[in-house]
């Protein structure tokens, strides 16, 4: 396996959102993150978002971190990963920041999606109000695809 994952973050992201509410199952979402901080902030905001939504999902979250995704058979392996996941996690300005090999890969997810309702989400880390130019990119890229497209911050 090429994909080394940090334990550490492993155990924080991985969990049931704290909250005695509706249950709806298993999310799965694949955060694709610039380091562990902008990690924890992307699990912590979809737990928040999930108790805010009255519900009480688990999220089998997946880390990957983006430039390790440059790598052909890391991203490859996240391609597969990501197949059957609800949600992708743009997380930290880096991961959401679309440079062509990271579009080329979404591309590739849309067409071996297994899921027909999945989204994209955008936790950008609030030094500012607006979103940036690439987050735009990703929301563009989201409708042209007929996916959900969530911001969060």
């Amino acid at each position: 396996m090429t994909h080394i994952h940090n334990t550490e973050l492993d155990v924080h992201l991985k969990g049931t959102v704290g909250c005695e509410r509706i249950p709806t199952g298993t999310v799965k979402a694949l955060i694709i993150y610039d380091n562990f901080a902008c990690a924890a902030k992307a699990s912590a905001t979809l737990q928040h978002a999930a108790c805010r939504a009255n519900v009480s999902a688990h999220f089998n979250i997946k880390p990957w971190r983006v430039d390790v995704m440059r790598l052909p058979s890391v991203a490859e392996e996240a391609l597969m990963e990501a197949a059957d996941s609800d949600l992708i996690v743009f997380a930290g300005p880096r991961a959401y920041s679309l440079p062509a090999w990271l579009e080329d890969w979404l591309e590739r997810w849309v067409t071996r999606r297994e899921v027909g309702e999945a989204a994209l989400a955008v936790i950008h880390d609030g030094t500012g109000g607006r979103l940036a130019p690439p987050a735009t990119e990703l929301s563009r890229f989201a409708a042209r695809h007929g996916l959900s497209f969530i911001i969060g911050s």
